[in-house]
């Protein structure tokens, strides 16, 4: 940093001589001086017309130089100004004294003006830096606030949008719904008034794509209701036995000739989620397996705790026999677009392994699907925030 010209310098001395020989050798050298022989009176008039820093000496009549540099430091419009001690006493005591009471550095009589001005050039490059990086860290501070604002209001905007997301879906899954029973409600009259001209396949066949195209309609609805607000579902402690009970109801497990064996599970293992969605993950998993199970198979569900980087996991594997999944597909099998082409005779998967997918990730899990040599393994995996042991 550059020398620093024409700087206020106040100097403080009850000796005149001191006086007039620091006053000609700081202005000789640029700097525009003021001299005071009492203390007092160097305060009032540092009020007045603040220096740039003070020359005090400490031994002086009625306030010592001790005092008078406690009293500037006292006042918040003079705090700052660096005060340089500038006497004859040398003991230790006298220049922690110094230091105490708010002085910055400490000069000995008698002294060499070429060490008072190095003295004076330092701390005066020390206090504009002190003031810059102030106001360096102040225009941050109005940054930073002004950041937060801008922050805040995109994030009221996107919860707003959110909400119009979230309320639209809610109207396209009614507009939805009103044509499509319409037309399901008059399809179903005209069968039922030719029921004897229509075979039972046809009739099979049109309540079959009815279901398919109401649960198409439902999952999503509820995936992109998922993606928009993730973070609005409550979590509780759901028992994992009862939840596989209630989903191998609702997944036509029995109606297709399937059975599940989940007597491998544990009774006092609870994982913590939204039970709604949970139910359904289960479910829909059950509906995927049904697809690519083999006619009469039991399907099996097993479960492990293992530890990974000291997390404790918890694995829970559906067993599944019957056909693989396609290698090329595999991959990506649980994405919303994964399997393009219809891999089992026994129809599509729809959103099923998508659905499955999103809500174990928003409830700190995820799936993954294993070819074996007779089947296909899902595995689910729970990490520590979701895992509950009513016993334990």
């Amino acid at each position: 940093m550059t020398r620093i010209d024409n700087a206020k310098v106040m100097v403080v001395d009850d000796m005149p001589n001191n006086l007039r020989l620091l006053d000609k050798m700081l202005t000789g050298s640029g700097y525009d001086v003021s001299c005071f022989p009492k203390g007092a009176i160097a305060i009032k008039s540092a009020k007045k017309h603040p220096p740039e820093l003070i020359l005090l000496d400490i031994n002086m009549p009625e306030m010592n130089g001790y005092e008078v540099c406690k009293r500037l430091k006292a006042d918040p419009e003079l705090a700052k100004i660096p005060i340089i001690f500038i006497s004859a006493l040398n003991n230790t005591e006298d220049k922690i004294m110094a230091f105490k009471s708010g002085g910055v550095d400490y000069i000995t009589k008698p002294f060499k003006f070429e060490e008072v001005e190095a003295r004076i050039q330092t701390h005066l490059k020390i206090e504009k830096l002190t003031e810059k990086l102030e106001k360096h860290n102040e225009d941050l501070e109005d940054r930073l606030d002004q950041k937060s604002r801008e922050l805040k209001e995109a994030n009221e905007r996107l919860m707003i949008l959110d909400k119009a997301k979230s309320d639209f879906l809610t109207q396209i899954s009614h507009e939805l719904r009103t044509p499509l029973n319409s037309i399901l409600g008059v399809m179903k009259m005209l069968l039922d008034n030719e029921c004897k001209s229509v075979s039972s396949d046809i009739v099979d066949m049109f309540e079959g794509s009815k279901e398919k195209l109401l649960s198409i309609i439902n999952d999503a609805t509820l995936l992109t209701q998922i993606k928009v607000s993730q973070n609005s579902f409550s979590r509780e402690n759901v028992a994992l036995r009862p939840a596989l009970q209630r989903a191998v109801q609702t997944s036509s497990l029995k109606e297709k000739g399937r059975s599940l064996d989940y007597k491998q599970i544990p009774e006092d293992i609870s994982i913590y989620a939204d039970r709604t969605l949970i139910d359904k993950a289960f479910e829909s998993l059950l509906r995927t397996a049904l697809l690519l199970s083999s006619e009469s198979c039991s399907m099996q569900f097993s479960c492990e705790e293992t530890k990974h980087k000291n997390s404790k996991l918890l694995l829970l594997k559906l067993s599944v026999k019957g056909q693989n999944i396609p290698e090329a597909i595999l991959p990506n099998f649980f994405s919303e677009f994964g399997h393009g082409q219809t891999i089992s005779s026994e129809g599509d998967f729809g959103l099923d392994p998508a659905l499955t997918n999103r809500i174990f990730q928003i409830n700190d899990a995820r799936i993954e699907a294993e070819n074996t040599k007779d089947g296909v393994d899902f595995i689910i995996t729970f990490s520590e925030n979701s895992i509950i042991k009513e016993n334990g």
